[in-house]
C-alpha cells in the first residue's frame, strides 16, 4: 500500500462495511453492460459476481461516476451505500482484470479510504420498519438522519405475515417482533443485522413455540446487564420476560399478567439505575413497576398514571410508544387516540417520572393538524430529537430537542420522511454495534433502525436510516419462515436479535449475523458459534490471536475464560475453559501479549490477574498473579476494573476502573509500570479521575503507541488522553479529545 492509516472506531462506529475505493486515477473506462441495483447488493457482491473478485467494485465506482456525467448513471458518493433501482456501469472485463493485475486498485483503495472515513461515515442510521397490508409490500428501510433519503431497503420475510416492531441492545443486538402465518406472534433476534443480508426468518436464532405463550408481541426491551428480553404481548395481555440466551421453544422466565386493571400494552422501558419498568397500556395509562427485576412484578405496578392537562382533565387515550429519560427523569410518550383517525395523534412529557402518582400533568403537548400525528405507533430518543414512527400518514417525524418544549404545541415536525406504514424507529448509536459492522459497513457513526409494519408480510421491512433522517442506508425485508417482524435490538457482538410471529401462529425470538453485508435473506443468517456446548452466558470483552487461531472470551456471566477456534461454528465447545480466576470473582475485559504469551485479566473487583505462558498452561492453575491497584500509602484504590491495555514496549498495564455503575463521576484509569514482576498491591504510576476527566463508567480503552482512547459509558463520550505514557502521578485532568457518543460500550483502535 501507499499509504497506512489508523482509523479509531468505537461501537458506535460500525457499519465500516467496504472501503471507499477508486479505480486508478486517468484509468480509462467504458460500459460494457448496465447493472440494476437489487436489494441486498452490495457493490463488493456485485464485483465478485461479474468479475469473481470482490476488490474489483473499485472499477465499477469509476466507470460509473465517469458515466455519471451524462446523467444516465448515478454518481456514487460512497461505495459502502448503493440503493436498490441505481443503474451501474460495468466496465470490460478484461479491463478490470488489467487493472488488479498491476496492483492500480489497491493504492487507489487506499488512497481514496480517508476520503470515505471523513465524509460519509459519520451519523446516526434510523431503521423503519414499513407494514403496508400484505407482506410483499413489508420492508425495512434505513434512513438518513435528516429523513432526507432513503439509502436502502430489505424486503422478503418467508414465514412472516408482518413485522411490528425493531430495537436495538445495547450490545448491537437486533430484535424484532412480527406476527406469524399461524396468527401467533414471534420475537426474532439477528446477530450483525446491519452487515447481513440472509432471511431474516430463521435469523441466527429464534425463540418461538407454544412454550414461549407469545400470541401478539408489540414492543420489548433488551436489559443487557441482566441478560433479560422484556417483551409486551398485546395479544396475551402480559409482559413475558426471556432470557438473553433463550432459543427455540424456551418457556418465559417469568411473566408479568397484573397489569393493575383490565387492560392491554403496547410497549415498554426499562431503566437499569432505578430498575423501573414503564409500560404503556392501550387505555390512556401508563404503569410504573419499581424493583422490577427483583419483584418480577408479581404485585401488579407500583403506579398507574395518567396524563392530564392543566386544568386536571384526561388527555390520553391509547398510549402505544414510550421512553424513560433518566439524565431529566422524563417519560416521553406517543398517544394513537382512535386507531381509525389520521390525525388525533398526540405526544407527551411527563416530569418527575420515577415519582408521579395517580395523575400526571404533562410538560409538553403535542397534537393537532400541523403535527402530521394520527397514529404516532412508535418513538425513540437520541438525547436530544424523538424520533415518531407515524403509522396512519405514511411517515417517520423527527421533533427536535424535546425536553426544551412545554406547553400545548400544534407545530410540524423538524424531518421527516415518508414510510409507508411506518410500525417501528429506533435509533442505533455507536454503541450498539459490534467490531463486525465496523468493519463491514459502510458509515462511522450512530445508525437508527426502524421497522415497518404496513399490514402483511409483503410490506414489513426493517429499515437502516442515517441519524440526521436525510438518506435510507439499508432495508431489509426477506424474512423467511416469519409471518411478522415486531421489533429490532443488537448485541454487543453486533448481532441483531428480532421479535417476530411465525407461520405456526406462535412467537419467536430470531438472530441474523451480519444482516448489512450479506445478500442472503435474514432467515438463512451466517456463521454463529451458540448453544449450550458453548457454555456462554454473558460474554464480554474478548481478544482473537490470530497467530494461535484463538477468539478468547471473557465471560461475565458464568466467570470464567472461554478459548474457541477462529474456525469454530454452531454449537461448538470451547477447546478450553479458565475457571480458576484466583478467587469468586468476575472478569469483564483481556488482553493477550503475544511475544511474553501473556494474558492480562480485569476483574470486576478491582484486581487484575496475570497468566503466563497462557497458551501452553492454559490457565489451568490460576492466575500466576494478582495486581491490584494502590496509592503511595499501599491502600487499594480499584473497584470495579473493565478495561485492560497492555504495551509491551514499556512493560505498562493501562486499566479503566468504572466503580460505583449508578454513579457518572468515579470512573479512573490506571498505568502500572513494570507489570511483568508486579504482584499484590502495587502503587499505580499514574491515576486520572476527578471532576474535569468525565470518568463515570469507562467500560472500555485501547491505546494507539501513544493516546489512549476511552469508552466513557455513563457520560456518553469517547475521550482520548495524549501522550499517556508521559503523565505520572495523580491527575484530575480534562481529555485533550472528546465526543459525544451516546453509550459508549466499547472503542478500538483500528490500524
Amino acid at each position: 500500500m501507499s499509504r497506512k492509516a489508523t482509523y479509531i472506531l468505537t461501537c458506535i462506529l460500525l457499519l465500516l462495511g467496504l472501503p471507499a475505493a477508486t479505480f486508478a486515477q486517468g484509468a480509462s473506462v467504458s460500459c460494457a453492460q448496465d447493472y440494476t441495483v437489487q436489494s441486498g447488493d452490495s457493490l463488493t457482491s456485485i464485483a465478485g459476481q461479474l468479475f469473481g473478485s470482490g476488490d474489483a467494485y473499485s472499477a465499477i465506482v469509476d466507470a460509473t461516476n465517469a458515466a455519471a456525467q451524462s446523467g444516465s448513471y448515478n454518481t456514487i458518493t460512497n461505495p459502502s451505500l448503493i440503493v436498490p433501482g441505481w443503474t451501474l456501469c460495468i466496465p470490460n472485463a478484461d479491463d478490470v482484470q488489467m487493472a488488479m493485475d498491476s496492483g492500480m486498485m489497491d493504492d487507489a483503495m487506499m488512497d481514496s479510504s480517508m476520503g470515505m472515513m471523513d465524509a460519509s461515515m459519520m451519523g446516526t442510521t434510523i431503521l423503519a420498519t414499513a407494514n403496508p397490508g400484505d407482506l410483499a409490500n413489508d420492508i425495512l428501510v434505513g434512513l438518513s438522519p435528516d429523513l432526507a433519503m432513503e439509502q436502502s431497503a430489505f424486503s422478503g420475510f418467508s414465514g412472516i405475515t408482518s413485522i411490528e416492531s425493531v430495537k436495538y441492545s445495547h450490545d448491537g443486538t437486533a430484535y424484532l417482533t412480527a406476527d406469524l402465518a399461524d396468527s401467533t406472534g414471534a420475537i426474532v433476534i439477528v446477530d450483525n443485522l446491519m452487515s447481513s443480508n440472509a432471511m431474516i426468518g430463521d435469523g441466527s436464532r429464534m425463540i418461538a413455540g407454544p412454550s414461549t405463550g407469545l400470541v401478539a408481541p408489540k414492543g420489548l426491551y433488551v436489559v443487557d446487564d441482566l441478560g433479560l428480553i422484556l417483551v409486551a404481548d398485546f395479544g396475551a395481555k402480559d409482559i413475558k420476560v426471556f432470557s438473553t440466551d433463550s432459543t427455540g421453544d424456551a418457556a418465559p422466565l417469568f411473566t408479568v399478567d397484573n397489569l393493575g386493571g383490565e387492560r392491554s400494552l403496547w410497549d415498554i422501558h426499562h431503566d437499569l439505575a432505578s430498575d423501573t419498568l414503564f409500560v404503556a397500556g392501550t387505555d390512556g395509562a401508563f404503569l410504573v413497576y419499581d424493583n422490577f427485576s427483583a419483584d418480577h412484578g408479581m404485585a401488579g405496578p407500583n403506579r398507574v398514571v395518567t396524563p392530564i392537562n392543566t386544568l386536571g382533565g384526561k388527555i390520553s387515550v391509547n398510549l402505544h410508544g414510550i421512553y424513560y429519560v433518566p439524565a431529566s427523569d422524563t417519560l416521553l410518550l406517543s398517544d394513537v387516540g382512535d386507531a381509525a383517525s389520521a390525525s388525533d395523534g398526540q405526544l407527551f412529557t411527563i416530569a418527575n417520572a420515577l415519582n408521579v402518582r395517580n395523575t400526571a400533568p404533562v410538560v409538553a403537548q403535542i397534537a393537532g393538524s400541523n403535527t402530521q400525528l394520527g397514529n404516532p405507533v412508535d418513538i425513540d430518543f437520541d438525547g436530544s430529537n424523538l424520533y415518531v414512527a407515524e403509522k396512519s400518514n405514511d411517515m417517520v417525524l423527527r421533533f427536535d430537542n424535546i425536553l426544551a418544549k412545554t406547553g400545548m404545541l400544534n407545530i410540524t415536525a423538524d424531518q421527516s420522511m415518508a414510510v409507508t406504514k411506518a410500525e417501528s424507529v429506533t435509533v442505533v448509536d455507536p454503541s450498539m454495534m459490534g467490531q463486525s459492522m465496523m468493519m463491514d459497513s459502510g458509515m462511522m457513526g450512530s445508525a437508527v433502525l426502524a421497522t415497518a409494519n404496513p399490514g402483511e408480510l409483503a410490506n414489513d421491512k426493517l429499515v437502516d436510516l442515517s441519524a440526521d433522517l436525510s438518506a435510507t442506508q439499508t432495508s431489509f425485508s426477506d424474512f423467511s419462515g416469519i409471518t411478522s417482524v415486531e421489533s429490532v435490538k443488537y448485541g454487543q457482538d453486533g448481532a441483531a436479535y428480532l421479535t417476530a410471529d411465525m407461520a405456526n401462529s406462535i412467537g419467536a425470538i430470531v438472530i441474523v449475523d451480519n444482516l448489512m453485508n450479506s445478500n442472503a435473506m435474514i432467515g438463512a443468517g451466517s456463521r454463529i458459534i451458540a448453544g449450550p456446548t458453548t457454555g456462554l452466558v454473558a460474554p464480554k470483552g474478548l481478544y482473537v490471536v490470530d497467530d494461535l487461531g484463538l477468539i478468547l472470551v471473557a465471560d461475565f456471566g458464568a466467570k470464567d475464560i472461554k478459548v474457541f477456534s477462529t474456525d469454530s461454528s454452531g454449537n461448538a465447545a470451547p477447546l478450553f475453559t479458565v475457571t480458576d480466576l484466583g478467587s469468586d470473582r468476575s472478569l469483564w475485559d483481556i488482553h493477550h501479549d503475544w511475544a511474553s504469551d501473556t494474558l492480562f485479566v480485569a476483574g470486576t473487583d478491582g484486581v487484575a490477574l496475570v497468566y503466563d505462558n497462557f497458551s501452553a498452561n492454559q490457565g489451568a492453575s490460576g492466575p500466576d498473579r494478582m495486581v491490584i491497584p494502590a496509592d503511595e500509602s499501599g491502600k487499594k484504590i480499584s473497584v470495579n476494573l473493565h478495561g485492560v491495555s497492555y504495551v509491551p514496549t514499556s512493560d505498562t498495564l493501562l486499566l479503566s476502573d468504572v466503580g460505583d455503575a449508578a454513579s457518572a463521576s468515579d470512573g479512573q484509569l490506571f498505568a502500572i509500570n513494570n507489570v511483568s514482576m508486579a504482584d499484590n498491591l502495587v502503587a499505580v504510576d499514574l491515576q486520572i479521575g476527578g471532576s474535569s476527566t468525565q470518568l463515570g463508567n469507562p467500560v472500555d480503552i485501547d491505546f494507539d503507541g501513544s493516546n489512549l482512547y476511552v469508552a466513557e459509558k455513563s457520560n456518553d463520550m469517547v475521550l482520548r488522553f495524549d501522550n499517556l505514557l508521559a503523565k505520572s502521578g495523580t491527575l484530575n485532568i480534562a481529555a485533550d479529545q472528546s465526543m459525544a457518543v451516546t453509550k459508549a460500550e466499547s472503542v478500538v483502535v483500528v490500524p
